[in-house]
């Protein structure tokens, strides 16, 4: 079972910086399903890179310009 957590740990873990996420968020074909845990929105991290990766963002790690 994978661990629920807040959206902004969750955007920690997985390296999306908040502006980011804010300009895939309004690409995204279908809201992120929240499940409501004392009184904060918690989040699977799995739907969520699932749906940036469907918004069109890429988790690849670009290698550094020379």
């Amino acid at each position: 079972m994978v661990q629920l957590l807040p959206l902004s740990q969750c955007l920690k873990l997985l390296g999306v910086p908040i502006e980011t996420w804010r300009e895939y968020k309004a690409r995204m074909p279908r809201p992120i399903p929240f499940k409501v845990i004392d009184c904060m929105g918690h989040v699977n991290p799995n739907d969520v890179k699932r749906l940036l990766i469907e918004a069109g963002y890429s988790f690849e790690k670009q290698s550094p310009e020379q």
